[in-house]
C-alpha cells in the first residue's frame, strides 16, 4: 500500500502545485482530456527479448522448417499480418500555465506474440517422439503515470516540452510448457500428425513501480483542440525470481522506448 500512497501524494502535490502557479502567474488555467496510441517495443533483459516489437507477416511453413527454423507456434499457423505490442491510453492533464501543464495518464499495452527462449527437450513415450518446448507467451500492461510537461520556450511560442514522470504498471505474464508429438516420414523426410498439449502453465500479476521521461512537440488544430507527437522512455522496477520461467521474474529493469501521438480537448 505504501507505493500507491506515494503515487496519491504525489498527484496531488502535482495538482496543487498547477493550482497555485496559475493563480501566481495570473493566467487562466484549463483542463483537458485526451486519447492517445502509438507503436512501443520493450527493452531490458528476458523481459526485452521476448515482448520487443514484432510483426509478422501471413506464411506457412511445411516440412523440416517446422522444426528447425520456427521459433514461436504461434507463427506456424498465421494468415493475418499483425504488429505487437499495440496500445493505447487516455489522459486528463491541467495546464496551469503556457510554460506547463500536469498530467495523469492510464495505458493498455497487450502483447500475444511474445518469442520465449523455447529450451527445447526432446524424449520418447511409447512409440512415439515428442518435443517440448516453451510457448504462447503473452502480456498484458496497464502503466499509470502522474506526468509534469514542461514547456521551456513557452506552449505558444515554441511548443516543444520536456516530461517526466512517476507511476505504477499493473504487469500480467502467460506462458506454456507445450509437449508435441510427433512422427518422421522416412519416404519424404519432413514430420507429420502432430499433435499438441500444455503440461504446464505458468502466470504472475502484480504492480510494479517506475518511472517515465521524454519529449514531444504540440501542434494546435483549433482553440482548445491541441494533439502533440511524443517520444518517451519508461521504466519499471521488477523483482528477480530465477526459479521462474517468465520474463518478469527474470528481468529486473523493464523499459519501453514509446513513439506515440495524443488528440486533446480542453474544457
Amino acid at each position: 500500500m505504501k507505493k500507491y500512497n506515494i503515487l496519491i501524494i504525489t498527484i496531488l502535490f502535482l495538482i496543487i502545485y498547477g493550482s497555485a502557479t496559475a493563480q501566481y502567474c495570473g493566467r487562466e488555467k484549463y483542463f483537458y482530456f485526451g486519447i492517445g496510441t502509438g507503436v512501443s517495443t520493450y527493452t531490458g533483459g528476458d523481459f526485452g527479448g521476448r515482448f520487443a516489437m514484432r510483426i509478422t507477416y501471413p506464411e506457412y511453413n511445411y516440412g523440416n522448417e517446422y522444426y528447425y527454423n520456427r521459433y514461436n507456434y504461434n507463427d506456424y499457423y498465421n494468415d493475418n499480418t499483425s504488429m505487437n505490442p499495440v496500445q493505447g491510453d487516455i489522459t486528463f492533464g491541467v495546464r496551469p500555465s503556457k510554460h506547463m501543464a500536469i498530467e495523469l495518464n492510464a495505458g493498455i499495452i497487450w502483447h500475444g506474440n511474445g518469442h520465449p527462449d523455447p529450451q527445447y527437450e526432446s524424449g520418447t513415450y511409447g512409440r512415439y517422439d515428442y518435443t517440448d518446448r516453451y510457448d504462447y507467451s503473452t502480456l498484458l500492461a496497464v502503466p499509470i503515470m502522474a506526468t509534469v510537461k514542461v514547456y521551456p520556450f513557452a506552449s505558444m511560442n515554441v511548443p516543444l516540452y520536456l516530461l517526466a514522470g512517476y507511476g505504477v504498471q499493473y504487469t500480467s505474464e502467460k506462458l506454456d510448457r507445450i509437449r508435441e508429438f510427433y512422427t518422421y516420414n522416412q519416404y519424404y523426410g519432413n514430420y507429420y500428425d502432430t499433435y499438441s498439449y500444455a503440461i504446464a502453465e505458468y502466470s504472475d500479476s502484480r504492480w510494479l513501480q517506475g518511472v517515465k521521461t521524454g519529449i514531444g512537440y504540440s501542434f494546435r488544430f483549433m482553440d482548445r483542440f491541441i494533439g502533440d507527437v511524443e517520444l518517451s522512455y519508461s521504466n519499471f522496477f521488477s523483482e528477480v525470481r530465477q526459479d521462474s520461467p517468465l520474463a518478469m521474474n527474470r528481468t529486473r529493469n523493464i523499459g519501453n522506448i514509446s513513439l506515440g501521438t495524443h488528440f486533446y480537448f480542453g474544457f
